[in-house]
């Protein structure tokens, strides 16, 4: 589940903003074949790129049999998340730097739920 971006009233604007300022980059055309030549916080700085990367990705990761759904907030993150846990019978994970999904997921969760959370920072990069 991608959350808030390509939103310009998305609650996480002002983050976004904030890391936006934190670097410069210019739109990096990138496809299958050509990786990209610029660092992460870079290329993540432009909004473009973010918006492009999460277009590929929702193209891309259905072709794995995985579900992929993008929300523009933390309640729909969280309840869309509940609801697959639970119709599906299948653990859900929920990549996010957000303690409000982590706090809004603890609060709506059965202790059957299937659903677990993981720092995007400990994702390995290859």
């Amino acid at each position: 589940m991608f959350g808030g971006y390509g939103r310009t009233n998305s609650t996480k604007v002002a983050e976004q903003r904030r890391r936006s300022q934190k670097h410069t980059s210019s739109d990096t055309i990138f496809d299958d074949n050509r990786p990209t030549t610029t660092t992460q916080a870079a290329f993540l700085a432009n909004s473009n790129n973010i918006k492009r990367l999460i277009q590929t990705l929702r193209e891309h990761i259905p072709m794995a049999g995985i579900y992929v759904k993008q929300a523009d907030a933390d309640t729909l993150i969280v309840s869309t998340a509940l609801t697959t846990a639970e119709s599906e019978q299948l653990p859900v994970i929920v990549v996010a730097t957000n303690t409000d999904l982590l706090a809004k997921m603890v609060a709506r969760a059965t202790p059957s739920t299937a659903m677990h959370t993981m720092p995007h920072n400990t994702l390995q990069h290859s």
